[in-house]
């Protein structure tokens, strides 16, 4: 049975909204990756489309991972909590990352670290 090829574009998209990852769709839809990445080569277009589904997709799982997150801290998840303070409060960072050192190549390197956003 022949294939519609505008079908499994726009279901593609559709998945990579909610799963943001071609291995898993093409899995899921008996797409090999290699027929998807063919497709976003000759068509510029669906290729902006997947880009954008994939971003849209990241950014739902990482608005459930926060809704997790707090969830574990409501129930006192002391990792959960350890988590979020280091990382969303510099009275709990780890002095190296509140001061912006690193080391690389056996050499500590200081980098300013951007203000960080607060997880509500």
């Amino acid at each position: 049975m022949a294939r519609n090829k505008k079908k499994d574009m726009a279901k593609i998209i559709e998945l990579l909204n909610d799963t943001p990852s071609l291995v898993v769709v093409s899995r899921k839809l008996g797409i090999p990756r290699s027929t998807i990445y063919r497709w976003m080569s000759e068509d510029n277009g669906f290729k902006i489309e997947v880009e954008k589904a994939i971003e849209l997709g990241r950014e739902a799982t990482v608005d459930l991972a926060e809704w997790m997150l707090k969830v574990l801290i409501n129930q006192k998840d002391f990792p959960a909590i350890k988590y979020y303070l280091e990382h969303n409060s510099s009275r709990y960072m780890p002095n190296d990352k509140q001061n912006g050192l690193f080391s690389k190549d056996g050499e500590i390197y200081y980098e300013p670290l951007p203000p960080q956003p607060y997880l509500y």
